[in-house]
């Protein structure tokens, strides 16, 4: 039997390693900035919380992948994963 594949919010093409790679999105909220809360610093400035996984160009998890990213390239995965997201949004 064939391979049930997960439904993503969204897949973002990106590149990981210097090799092609999906994002795909589990979870995204964005919390836009209360400049009159003063409750707490994350409400006053806003914040986004995203979960994903790192995916191969068909869209199946790549934990091989994942083991050649540093936490730096990790970082800017997220942050373009964020961006993309906002856009999409717009």
């Amino acid at each position: 039997m064939g391979q049930i594949k997960k439904a993503y919010l969204a897949e973002i093409e990106a590149r990981a390693a210097g090799l092609p790679c999906l994002l795909g999105v589990t979870h995204y909220y964005e919390r836009s900035p209360d400049y009159a809360s003063r409750d707490s610093d994350l409400d006053y400035y806003g914040f986004v919380e995203v979960e994903w996984e790192l995916l191969d160009r068909r869209g199946n998890p790549a934990s091989w992948l994942m083991k050649k990213v540093s936490a730096d390239e990790m970082g800017l995965l997220e942050d373009v994963l964020i961006e993309r997201m906002r856009n999409d949004k717009a």
